[in-house]
């Protein structure tokens, strides 16, 4: 079953609003991040209150920089907030990183393994 691994792999997610994907398990944050994020200081997945990405932000609508910086710390803060979030309540889909659109197909799909 490789080639579920590789869509697995090769997946990330768009958040919604409210965004109900677990912070610390789920690749929601671009590539550029090693994922999942690795939370910083005393924040732990245990210890920290948040739990879902809805809980970083301030009424849904804007990004609450000062948990982001306490809890995934100012370099990973930054790139979160420049994630966008929706305007209108909207649930979480998934997305194909390696495609403009955000949608699978064979050819990009193809090109992945035959890199690996």
């Amino acid at each position: 079953m490789w080639g579920l691994d590789l869509i697995k792999v090769n997946i990330g997610w768009k958040i919604g609003r409210p965004s109900f994907i677990p912070i610390w398990t789920h690749k929601w944050v671009d590539g550029e991040l090693p994922l999942p994020l690795v939370p910083t200081g005393n924040s732990t997945p245990s210890t920290d209150q948040s739990e879902f990405v809805y809980q970083l932000m301030l009424n849904n609508s804007e990004w609450n920089a000062q948990i982001l910086n306490q809890v995934v710390g100012e370099t990973s803060a930054k790139k979160i907030k420049a994630i966008p979030i929706p305007s209108t309540n909207q649930k979480d889909t998934f997305y194909w990183l390696h495609s403009s659109t955000g949608e699978y197909d064979t050819k990009s799909g193809y090109g992945v393994a035959c890199s690996n």
